[in-house]
């Protein structure tokens, strides 16, 4: 361990057990296991999430006030909670390979690796936290004052100690060789693995998110500053490099040869496939972007001057162009080919199914959109004024319109046939079982929603007055019952026993599986996304 003695911050060593329980006034949390034993709780005012399964695989839940989330595993060996003030985010992988857990107020971050044992317990005040083993020893207890940090191997042995004046940093592996030395003067970030090799790490100041599925692969990683996002893989190939002044960065492979050099102003993005296989090349001056193939073929190039693009699939086919003025997202699966990625301004987004095949394709000024079949075929042709669409199914039957005054989106299960359908008028939806049958009907006034499973059994049955809700799970046991006066909500596993109970006051959402593999529904306020079942890819 280290003994740091930094301005008004000192060292702090702890020995929690693995039902420890940590309490501050502000950023205070229990983690639970997937066995309901209480691993810790977490109480905080603002800005908190969590991500988790129902089966013990990893599943996702995050919460957000003001873009902030949380990554856990439920497998009963990697659990993780990171509470953060300000655009702080953690990634973690269900396996407990993940290793990366970033902090960050301000472009502050800290990366751990995680060889399975190491857990993570991070308690920060003003950029404090701790870090803690699966047995619940203190690994480390680090305190700084402005984005200093400090990177340890999972043996609690000090790697690295770097500190930095505005946002630069180090990153080493978990021998200790450094890996990259990167400073920057805003909006750096770099992924690694437990390895050594680059996995994913992410660090932006506005509207950041990142998905990755249960086992280990990366589903999706999303870097944005403003509307700016990267996709990695994860099968431990695909390095990165980022060197930016305002959003400006280049990428390169393993082999260390450029794969992409892009230069950028302002809100640019590239997305790869798990092989390593540059997948999207995305040069913007405003929201302009360039999509490839697996291949490393061009499959196309869009230039927009404001929120468009084009999807493909993955064979190269076009699947979806879409030109939308704002609210644009894009989701990916883990394979490399499409299922979910997300880039949003404000309230847009777009679904695929494991397969790769296009879901949902939408164009939109305000909140419009299309959607479209894999053959390229129409699949739904939505136009709206505000927040109007119709959905179709995959033969061309009209299957849903539904017209909403705002904030409206639907689901549909991998086979293209409706999944969810949601109408709302301030974020209110309503969920379809994956046969097209009505699942339920859900009105509500603000920000109410249910969910069920794939079977038409009632999975979740959700009442908020502002944001409240219950999950069940698919045999219709209860599996969460949440009521919150302004975001509570406490989680439970499959079995009935209190996984998580987490009290939030604002801006608060989860993600949840309807058969244990991961599946994942979101409802945000501002900055909302959604991602689907990938038990396909998972």
């Amino acid at each position: 361990m280290i003994g740091s003695k930094l301005a008004k911050h000192y060292l702090r060593l702890y020995a929690l057990s693995a039902a420890g329980m940590s309490e501050r006034e502000k950023h205070t949390f229990r983690l639970y296991d997937s066995s309901g034993t209480s691993m810790t709780h977490s109480e905080l005012e603002k800005h908190t999430f969590r991500l988790y399964d129902s089966s013990g695989t990893s599943m996702i839940h995050s919460e957000l006030e003001k873009h902030t989330f949380r990554l856990y595993d439920s497998s009963g060996t990697s659990i993780i909670h990171s509470e953060l003030e300000k655009h702080t985010f953690r990634q973690y992988v269900s396996s407990g390979a993940s290793m990366i857990h970033s902090e960050l107020e301000k472009h502050t971050f800290r990366l751990y690796d995680s060889s399975g044992t190491s857990m993570t317990h991070s308690e920060l005040e003003k950029h404090t936290f701790r870090l803690y083993d699966s047995s619940g020893t203190s690994m480390i207890h680090l305190e700084l004052e402005k984005h200093t940090f400090r990177l340890y191997d999972s043996s609690g042995t000090s790697m690295t100690h770097s500190e930095l004046e505005k946002h630069t940093f180090r990153l080493y592996d978990s021998s200790g060789t450094s890996m990259i030395h990167s400073e920057l003067e805003k909006h750096t970030f770099r992924l690694y693995d437990s390895s050594g090799t680059s996995m994913i790490h992410s660090e932006l100041e506005k509207h950041t998110f990142r998905l990755y599925d249960s086992s280990g692969t990366s589903m999706i990683h999303s870097e944005l500053e403003k509307h700016t996002f990267r996709l990695y893989d994860s099968s431990g190939t695909s390095m990165i490099h980022s060197e930016l002044e305002k959003h400006t960065f280049r990428l390169y492979d393993s082999s260390g040869a450029s794969m992409i050099h892009s230069e950028l102003e302002k809100h640019t993005f590239r997305l790869y496939d798990s092989s390593g296989t540059s997948m999207i090349h995305s040069e913007l001056e405003k929201h302009t972007f360039r999509l490839y193939d697996s291949s490393g073929t061009s499959m196309t190039r869009s230039e927009l001057e404001k929120h468009t693009f084009r999807l493909y699939d993955s064979s190269g086919t076009s699947m979806i162009h879409s030109e939308l003025e704002k609210h644009t997202f894009r989701l990916y699966d883990s394979s490399g080919t499409s299922m979910i990625h997300s880039e949003l301004e404000k309230h847009t987004f777009r679904l695929y199914d494991s397969s790769g095949t296009s879901m949902i394709h939408s164009e939109l000024e305000k909140h419009t959109f299309r959607l479209y079949d894999s053959s390229g075929t129409s699949m739904i042709h939505s136009e709206l004024e505000k927040h109007t669409f119709r959905l179709y199914d995959s033969s061309g039957t009209s299957m849903i319109h539904s017209e909403l005054e705002k904030h409206t989106f639907r689901l549909y299960d991998s086979s293209g046939t409706s999944m969810i359908h949601s109408e709302l008028e301030q974020h209110t939806f309503r969920l379809y079982d994956s046969i097209g049958t009505s699942m339920t009907h859900s009105e509500l006034e603000q920000h109410t929603f249910r969910l069920y499973d794939s079977s038409g059994t009632s999975m979740i049955h959700s009442e908020l007055e502002k944001h409240t809700f219950r999950l069940y799970d698919s045999s219709g046991t209860s599996m969460i019952h949440s009521e919150l006066e302004k975001h509570t909500f406490r989680l439970y596993d499959s079995s009935g026993a209190s996984m998580i109970h987490s009290e939030l006051e604002k801006h608060t959402f989860r993600l949840y599986d309807s058969s244990g593999a991961s599946m994942i529904h979101s409802e945000l306020e501002k900055h909302t996304f959604r991602l689907y079942d990938s038990s396909k890819v998972s």
